[in-house]
């Protein structure tokens, strides 16, 4: 209807005009505006998601990082808070009461105030400043530990999507060239100089590619939900990525080298070490209690009235010492704590420990597979070479009558399987990356900076 409408006003307008000059200027606009109108009901309105943006959405809206976020905060309100500790405990106390006689007709009024101070010195606020400390940087280190496992697992995501994609470009060739396969067949048929079965087999090759390309985009389709949930949108929004895979080779150091220079820079590490501490902290905290004396000084100040003309005060100051004998009872609940300690820090150090050889492991199996997943793209380019090649010799082969259609078509298969083999071995590099990555405590772009070698297939 719109478009009736613009031509309708364009053909009065030129009855109305004898200027023909003007006539195809107002013309020219009356299209530009038409073709706008026109196409106003097809425009995309899908947002384009760039790698970039999907981290900066899944880091916005991530309930998990927000909860990381607030132990941070609690964190390190209870640090800055520490030097409460320090002060002196006051308290202030008032009563009054009431007397009266019912013989004698007599009434009075007594009231007392009391202001009380008193402040501990034991061996464990030192200790309980630095527990606070090392819980705050544990706090920061699971935060960005939080933070660099969500970058790394919609990163793997993102490009996984993006592989599905080229793998339905491959797919989409595959169908177009056995369109233009069976086209021919069914041409040569007629032409009575193939059999009736030549071309079923192809009508079979035909629908294969059909019914692939359609699960390769369900599968997209799918995923692309998945990565919405990661990214925390609405899943009901349209959102469209585009990209290209271009694994970047790495010329690494030794892995003895990677796991010195690397091993500490790890989260995971990082935290087990700060455990060690920890533990260490509260055996230490737990001795201080259990043998060193305090001392706590206090005074107080109460003032007596009952009438104004009567007010009594007095003040007083006293020092007590407190030394604990229970610790040195052995079986005790105080020695049984302590003793509780020691095992902990025992058991602190020994996952330390553990975790620095899973780490050495971890590194390894990283290095070693981004080693064999190169070589594999190698080989699989070189494969795709070679299959080009003979699927072209094979539709030569066939059109001279030397190969049967199945040889064809088989020919055509083991080239496609050989893109495809090609994609997800690109993939398996570009996640490999990541993980090693993760492995070394570092981002992949720190990583392809120091190691990433300028040449790429």
């Amino acid at each position: 209807m719109k478009g009736k409408y613009i031509f309708k006003v364009i053909k009065t307008y030129m009855k109305q005009h004898i200027d023909s000059r003007i006539t195809l200027v107002m013309l020219a606009l009356y299209i530009i505006v038409a073709t706008g109108i026109l196409n106003a009901d097809v425009v995309n309105t899908s947002t384009f998601l760039s790698l970039s943006y999907a981290i900066e959405l899944a880091t916005i809206q991530n309930e998990g990082l927000e909860s990381n976020r607030i132990e941070k905060t609690s964190a390190l309100h209870r640090k800055k808070a520490s030097w409460a500790s320090y002060l002196p405990n006051i308290s202030i106390n008032t009563s009054a009461k009431a007397t009266g006689s019912l013989i004698s007709g007599t009434a009075g009024l007594s009231s007392t105030t009391s202001l009380g101070v008193s402040l501990t010195f034991d061996g464990t606020k030192k200790v309980d400043d630095k527990i606070l400390q090392n819980t705050y940087e544990g706090t920061m280190l699971s935060y960005e530990q939080a933070l660099s496992s969500l970058v790394t697992s919609v990163s793997k995501a993102y490009w996984s999507l993006i592989a599905v994609q080229e793998s339905i470009t491959v797919l989409k060739n595959n169908l177009q060239v056995a369109q233009e396969q069976y086209e021919k067949i069914q041409q040569s048929y007629e032409a009575g100089l193939i059999s009736e079965l030549d071309v079923l087999k192809t009508l079979i090759s035909l629908k294969s590619a059909e019914n692939s390309l359609q699960s390769e985009k369900d599968s997209y389709a799918e995923a692309f939900n998945t990565f919405k949930l990661l990214l925390c949108v609405d899943p009901e929004e349209p959102y469209e990525i585009a990209d290209e895979i271009h694994p970047q080779k790495l010329d690494l150091p030794s892995v003895r080298n990677l796991y010195t220079a690397y091993v500490e820079q790890r989260y995971d590490i990082q935290l087990l070490r700060l455990y060690e501490n920890k533990a260490a902290l509260s055996l230490t905290e737990k001795q201080a209690s259990t043998f060193i004396p305090s001392v706590t000084l206090s005074g107080g100040w109460n003032i007596d009235f009952s009438t104004v003309s009567s007010i009594t005060d007095n003040s007083s100051f006293s020092v007590a010492v407190s030394i604990p004998v229970s610790g040195y009872i052995p079986g005790s609940d105080s020695s049984l704590n302590i003793l509780d300690s020691v095992d902990a820090h025992s058991q602190a150090k020994l996952s330390l420990s553990v975790g620095l050889s899973e780490a050495y492991t971890e590194i390894q199996t990283n290095y070693t597979t981004l080693q064999r997943l190169w070589i594999e793209i190698e080989t699989q380019t070189q494969n795709l070479s070679f299959l080009n090649r003979a699927y072209e010799l094979s539709e030569e082969a066939y059109y001279f009558g030397l190969i049967s259609v199945t040889e064809l078509n088989e020919s055509r298969q083991e080239f496609l399987e050989a893109k495809k083999a090609l994609v997800e071995a690109n993939l398996s590099y570009v996640l490999s990356t990541y993980d090693l990555a993760t492995a070394l405590g570092m981002d992949i772009d720190t990583l392809q900076e120091l190691y990433g070698m300028t040449s790429e297939l």
